[in-house]
């Protein structure tokens, strides 16, 4: 007798016999036989079959990965912050490079846009046409660290740290959950539905013994842990535990891709959705996965019409408001926008000429010709290339445009993921890239998680020694950075 498993969720385990994971696959749990029930899911619907699965053995193991999410956001959030108090007792303070709103107010983990964050927060927007205003920044995350701060009566400072880490740990379970319902790749979702699973379910000749799982189902979990582990050391992620918007940011994207993927109401998706364009300006990308996901579930093209009508404006619900707050306020909607051409690394010049940079990917090379006005010692003078984020951020910008990349080729990711990784790619490439001199593409690269979706499964190709030496390495690198920030060294 035979069946068919998807590849994703782990397997059915008797209480005695879950283990931990391996150091390789950080705490991998070991598959183990699963009732004959089960070999009906393979002839159930997809929908019904995650809904069967779920019915027999989530309570067992439904805590397995998050269990696995929790333990990356504690040991790496745990680096950060030794980081962080390193930086702040043992290096020099670049006073000149910081910004700093009141002494007493004073948090080493809210340097850098954090400090903008905090003057919203406590004090309002402001705007002034000669120089760059605090307008430029979104206001979710100020508001809703303000509130905290009020209801918890700590200091601004310490109330966006808060909001920060809640959301990463929130971040990194909804991930969790995201993987137990994603396939390893799209391909597996075809062939799951239709019964064509190359991962059978095989069992021994005489009647009454249980089934075993064959090594593609280790591998899935492993690809899974390795996610994860990817998600937690990547050294930009630093930003995450930070008075950044960037937990926040991931936060909302991964409920909203979840959303998508477990099916959830469209009004619902479309309100988180809705919140990340409230968060970022850059949010907006969510709404090419939403609008795919709504064309391709419609029976018809009216049907589509009729729901992007109502859907795609509630979908910007955050970005809709803020422009009427500030024309409002201001007498400008779009000020936020039309400032920001005092938050450039380089004049801005003609478009012809900025279209021809991107052209030629002279934003990336440029960083590195010292003739170059993007050149990065203009902006951290003195510095080694290996504790220099304006060093470092052209490669791990172009380290998620190749993996996204190998992911589309290899057919690795759904075509929602690879529209929104398109989207958090694009915008900042085309936008930002050449007069902003690739400054914070390193960080922008940490949300765009399909690349860490690819980064996981090609870890599962190296030996377990390289594996655990570049999660060591990015540890460091990222510890280094979180000790540079924390003494206002330029690490934005």
């Amino acid at each position: 007798m035979s069946g068919n498993l998807p590849l994703s969720e782990n397997p059915p385990a008797k209480d005695s016999e879950v283990s931990l994971f391996t150091v390789a696959s950080i705490f991998r749990c070991w598959t183990h036989p699963r009732r004959a029930d089960d070999v009906a899911i393979a002839s159930t619907s997809l929908a019904q079959a995650r809904k069967d699965h779920g019915r027999y053995h989530g309570s067992s193991l439904l805590a397995t990965p998050i269990i696995t999410a929790v333990l990356c956001f504690v040991t790496s959030s745990l680096l950060v912050h030794l980081g962080v108090l390193f930086g702040e007792s043992f290096l020099v303070q670049n006073v000149q490079g910081g910004r700093r709103i009141q002494e007493n107010d004073r948090n080493s983990r809210t340097n850098g846009d954090g400090v903008w964050y905090q003057q919203i927060a406590n004090h309002g927007y402001s705007f002034n046409a000669d120089r760059g205003s605090n307008v430029v920044f979104f206001p979710a995350y100020p508001l809703l660290s303000a509130c905290v701060a009020k209801v918890t009566r700590l200091r601004t400072s310490d109330a966006m740290v808060l909001v920060s880490n809640v959301c990463l740990l929130a971040a990194f379970i909804v991930m969790a959950r995201y993987l137990r319902i994603r396939r390893v790749s799209p391909q597996a979702d075809h062939d799951y539905e239709t019964g064509n699973l190359p991962c059978e379910v095989e069992t021994k000749a005489h009647e009454g013994t249980d089934s075993f799982l064959p090594p593609e189902r280790d591998y899935a979990s492993d690809w899974q842990a390795w996610t994860l582990v990817t998600m937690a050391v990547w050294p930009t992620g630093l930003f995450f535990r930070m008075g950044y918007t960037e937990s926040l940011f991931l936060l909302t994207i991964l409920l909203a891709m979840y959303g998508m993927l477990a099916e959830w109401r469209r009004w619902a998706i479309a309100l988180v959705i809705g919140l990340a364009t409230g968060t970022r300006s850059v949010g907006i990308a969510l709404l090419l996965p939403f609008v795919f996901q709504l064309w391709t579930s419609s029976s018809g093209r009216k049907q589509f019409v009729g729901r992007a009508a109502y859907l795609l404006p509630l979908s910007c619900w955050g970005l809709l408001g803020y422009i009427l707050y500030l024309g409002l306020e201001f007498d400008n909607p779009l000020v936020f926008a039309t400032n920001q051409h005092y938050w450039v690394s380089r004049p801005t010049t003609e478009w012809t000429e900025q279209a021809s940079a991107l052209l030629t990917l002279e934003p990336f090379w440029g960083t590195y010709e010292p003739s170059n006005l993007a050149y990065w010692q203009n902006f951290d003078p003195g510095a080694s290339p290996l504790f220099s984020l304006r060093f470092a951020d052209p490669i791990f910008f172009g380290a998620i445009i190749v993996a996204v990349t190998i992911g589309w080729r290899k057919e690795w990711l759904t075509a929602n993921e690879l529209l929104l990784s398109l989207g958090l790619l694009g915008i900042p490439l085309l936008l930002h890239s050449y007069p902003g001199a690739m400054q914070s593409h390193g960080r922008y690269a940490s949300i765009i998680f399909p690349g860490f979706l690819v980064i996981g499964r090609l870890i599962t190709t190296l030996p377990p020694i390289l594996a655990m030496f570049a999660v060591i390495a990015s540890s460091l690198w990222m510890t280094v950075l979180s000790s540079l920030f924390a003494a206002w060294h330029p690490i934005y």
